[in-house]
């Protein structure tokens, strides 16, 4: 029989998400708490992905943006080129980054409501976990371990100093050359970013780029991205070398049996991401993963073991960290409170995710929410799809001279409900919004284009895709009502 050393009545394995989003209310609400984290506190988002990413990406946006072909449409020279502080830069980053991540231990450190453990977690039976050289049980688990960069099997990659995101993040001094291996969001962004403030990079492709966007924003990003990065796009990987402090990679193109290389100071592997539940030791309990090591779960965040419940990315479903948090308030609401009023779990409404949206901080940006197009032909639901450029209003156009960019929006064709909208350009991450709070309340065509919208700014293409659905609905003789047939 195992020794149990404590009990607690809410443990997370991970302090992201599930310490910020379900430990702190636990222990607020009057809950025994515990929190297991080798590593540093805040999790992915903080110290390895969206923050220390972003800190990075928007000055060189502010860069790119001092380019001479932008600065030149709108009528300014520079008479010297400007450059940026790389050395001050990762300075601020990792300062402020190492910082927020430190004050975060501290608070818990100081709170005599909540244990911390700074080891790796192994669960060792039915709600036990060995922590150290202890054995602590919890009366409800949350493994909330985020993901890790997935390392493809290229023959010679292997035992080479190449870097993942973990290390483009943390990188002392900027490479002169660099190969990136991947075409997904994490790939774009730091590529982007490393592009603009001078690195010279070769972008290997297998087959797309962000994979998982609209079909249109997909095609319109590959046009606009490649003509900015330098990108080899349909490719079969073959191998790696390094040799002499230099990375080549060999390559086939598609449809042909020449091998081709290219060769470089570094090698940036993003082909995406992995769980790191093998650690985890989670065939001691009844909690099953997927074939890619993913945790499953059901609509209520459950797992497959009473009690044990996964948030965020480990549960392989959207890996966002905002996400990460609904999924967190979810837990909170329908288990925490419960718990500590004394009642049963409340297992009456899932977690609803048809308002998830996302963005993609490269350039271009891109933005989306709701359903794709590909997914209502899938379902076989009939809608039309509202559509806009950039250039086609008073701020993208004439003012921004945009020259790319684009405002889906995609409306049933019977209820006129907004099903999904998808966006690329300029502050699209902020204009987003505005439909996800209509698509988040099953709201209807009438309910975007009864709003007034400032003229002249950017929402107006929110509100022209909307005019171009409505225009579509009734191309196809639908009867529309009277507040959107001149609105």
């Amino acid at each position: 029989m195992v020794h149990i050393d404590k009990e607690y009545d809410v443990i997370a394995i991970g302090a992201g998400a599930g310490m910020v989003k379900v430990v702190r209310p636990a222990f607020q609400l009057g809950l025994k708490a515990a929190i297991i984290e080798k590593g540093r506190f805040g999790g992915t988002c903080l110290n390895r992905g969206c923050i220390p990413s972003k800190m990075y990406i928007h000055p060189s946006s502010v860069l790119r943006h001092m380019l001479p072909d932008e600065l030149e449409k709108h009528f300014i020279t520079l008479k010297e080129k400007p450059t940026i502080d790389f050395e001050a830069l990762r300075s601020y980053v990792t300062t402020t980054i190492d910082g927020t991540s430190d004050n975060a231990e501290r608070s818990i450190k100081a709170n005599p409501k909540v244990d911390e453990y700074q080891v790796e977690a192994k669960f060792v039976g039915d709600h036990l976990l060995q922590v150290g050289d202890k054995v602590i049980k919890g009366k409800m688990i949350i493994i909330a371990v985020g993901t890790v960069p997935q390392i493809p099997k290229l023959p010679g990659l292997e035992g080479t100093p190449y870097y993942t995101s973990n290390e483009i993040l943390r990188l002392e001094k900027l490479p002169k050359t660099m190969i990136t291996i991947g075409g997904g969001y994490i790939a774009c962004e730091l590529t982007y970013f490393l592009k603009t403030v001078g690195v010279d990079v070769t972008q290997l492709v297998r087959s797309v780029f962000i994979r998982a966007e609209d079909e249109e924003i997909q095609q319109e990003f590959t046009d606009v991205y490649t003509k900015y990065v330098n990108c080899k796009v349909g490719l079969t990987l073959k191998r790696v070398e390094h040799k002499d402090g230099m990375f080549t990679v060999y390559y086939t193109p598609t449809g042909s049996e020449e091998e081709v290389s290219v060769t470089a100071e570094a090698l940036f592997v993003a082909t995406g991401v992995t769980p790191p539940t093998k650690v985890l030791n989670l065939e001691s309990t009844g909690v099953e993963v997927d074939q890619r090591g993913f945790v499953k779960t059901d609509e209520f965040m459950r797992t497959t073991a009473p009690g044990i419940y996964a948030i965020g990315d480990v549960a392989g479903k959207w890996l966002f960290r905002h996400a990460a948090n609904r999924d967190g308030e979810y837990l909170v609401e329908h288990v925490v409170y419960p718990m500590s009023q004394g009642q049963e779990p409340k297992f009456d409404t899932p977690i609803d995710y048809h308002a998830m949206p996302h963005a993609i901080f490269s350039f271009p940006e891109c933005a989306g929410v709701g359903k794709r197009e590909s997914d209502l032909v899938k379902e076989g639901i009939p809608f039309v799809a509202g559509k806009v450029k950039y250039h086609n209003s008073a701020m993208g156009g004439e003012a921004m001279r945009s020259d790319h960019g684009t405002v889906k929006i995609l409306v049933h064709k019977e209820t006129r409900e907004i099903l999904g909208c998808h966006m690329l350009g300029e502050e699209c991450s902020i204009m987003i919004h505005e439909v996800i709070a209509i698509i988040n309340r099953h709201g209807k065509l009438e309910d975007l284009l009864g709003m007034i919208h400032i003229h002249p700014a950017l929402s107006e293409l929110v509100r022209n895709a909307g005019r171009n659905a409505r225009d579509k609905l009734a191309a196809e003789g639908i009867e529309l009502p009277l507040n959107l047939r001149w609105c």
